[in-house]
């Protein structure tokens, strides 16, 4: 498909240009040039996940990290020292008191490799913090750095740091640590009960650390199965906390629509939020579910402010599929002020695959926009049938202008092949020289170098 792109994107490119300057073969093989349209360049509808990747993906749990620490300590960060030019910090950690194994120095130093160069420091001066630590790497870069003597790093990084915020996190933080401590004594069935009562335990803790820890402890159960009415409600608040990572929450939406089916209902349909990334699961997830947001509940959505938002409730719509949501997602398609929302009633347009979206489509093909322009193309492609055909033909033959004809053409020729009938009639009804030179040369350019 890479090598498919490619070639559609210098074919356009030689076919513009074919037009005003005879033939220039020589430009087919060079990259495409500054502003080409490339065509199906990404899969037709990117889910939220896949366009900021999936949640907390490879995130190990405590536990995990809990057995390679040799030592646990409650502290507060007392002090940061910085040596080689900011490139190594030095975090100096006023022991409270050590949960579990042993720390002889009372103010243990924390290596930070590049946190005052790249990145935030893994610690703040005045935090409040339980940390997993480990002896850090005997590298000769720190022996020439620092002083001699012993020093610590987290457990995982930043994983291996535990904000505490309130004495009821601190206690939460100590609860978890003594359920993971006893898993290990049992049987395999009791310790699968004791990881999930953990996991929601987590997850009413309040704590953002304990409920990124809660997804990856479920993520590891054999399966989740059903939701009890408290799991629910305790999942349900999670999702609505502001202070909840939204990478983390979308994971546990996918999760428990995913393993939990029809009993995740009651913690995903009650659940008000305004953050994309947690609103397009949730929307995502109930039309999954068969229990999609109805348009009174995506109303708000589309009158809101923020054009993300927006996006996420015209993909909601394409789950409803009837003709007042076509029209809404057309409204939205053609006058929308922001571009990205042009395209996303585009793409959802495409995604409901109703035929009655056909003319919509075609109008926003004409679009100045690229990015609607491409869009309105996968979604042509997506509803299929006649009356898409029929709307790309036409538009390769009459389209208001030669990107328009030639990127129609394009199309039908790159998805049907150049045999195909609706590409035939295209060739037999006098089209433009562009659509013409694409005609005769882009397949050419095809076999010689897509192989």
């Amino acid at each position: 498909m890479k090598h498919l792109v490619l070639t559609l994107a210098l074919v356009a490119a030689a076919a513009g240009a074919a037009v005003a300057h005879g033939p220039i073969r020589k430009q087919l093989r060079t990259t495409p040039p500054p502003g080409t349209v490339v065509p199906l360049a990404r899969p037709p509808f990117p889910t939220a996940a896949a366009a900021h990747g999936a949640a907390s993906s490879g995130a190990r749990s405590l536990r995990a990290l809990a057995a390679e620490a040799t030592a646990i300590g409650l502290a507060s960060v007392t002090r940061t020292e910085t040596h080689d030019g900011d490139r190594l910090q030095l975090h100096r950690l006023g022991i409270e008191r050590v949960l579990r194994g042993r720390l002889d120095d009372p103010e243990p130093g924390v290596v930070d490799l590049g946190g005052g160069v790249r990145r935030a420091p893994l610690l703040v001066a005045g935090e409040h913090v339980v940390v997993l630590l480990r002896a850090a790497p005997r590298l000769s870069y720190l022996t020439q750095q620092l002083p001699e003597g012993q020093y610590f790093e987290p457990v995982g990084g930043r994983d291996g740091v535990i904000l505490v915020g309130s004495e009821g996190e601190l206690q939460a933080v100590e609860r978890v640590l003594r359920v993971i401590d006893g898993l290990s004594k049992l049987d395999a069935v009791a310790a699968r009960t004791a990881q999930r009562e953990l996991a929601f335990d987590e997850l009413r803790s309040g704590s953002p650390r304990l409920v990124a820890d809660a997804l990856a402890e479920l993520r590891e159960l054999p399966e989740l199965g059903s939701l009890s009415a408290p799991e629910a409600g305790d999942l349900r608040r999670v999702l609505a906390d502001p202070r909840i990572d939204p990478v983390v929450r979308v994971g546990l939406i996918e999760l428990a629509s995913e393993q939990a089916g029809a009993s995740a209902l009651p913690a995903l349909a009650s659940v008000d939020t305004q953050e994309p990334l947690v609103l397009d699961a949730l929307l995502a997830a109930r039309a999954q579910l068969g229990a999609p947001a109805s348009h009174a509940e995506l109303a708000r959505y589309l009158a809101s402010a923020d054009p993300s938002v927006r996006s996420a409730a015209l993909r909601a719509l394409a789950a409803l599929g009837d003709e007042q949501s076509i029209a809404e997602l057309g409204r939205h398609a053609t006058t929308d002020a922001d571009v990205s929302v042009r395209a996303a009633a585009v793409e959802a347009l495409g995604a409901s695959h109703q035929p009655a979206a056909v003319p919509i489509l075609a109008r926003a093909f004409d679009a100045p926009e690229r990015e609607v322009k491409q869009a309105s193309g996968r979604a042509l492609l997506a509803v299929g049938g006649p009356a898409a055909t029929d709307a790309l033909v036409d538009l390769a033959l009459r389209g208001p202008s030669s990107e328009t004809r030639s990127y129609a053409a394009l199309l039908l020729i790159a998805s049907r092949g150049p045999d195909d009938p609706a590409v035939r009639r295209i060739a037999n009804s006098d089209p433009s020289p562009e659509v013409r030179y694409l005609l005769e040369h882009g397949l050419e350019f095809h076999e010689t170098h897509l192989h």
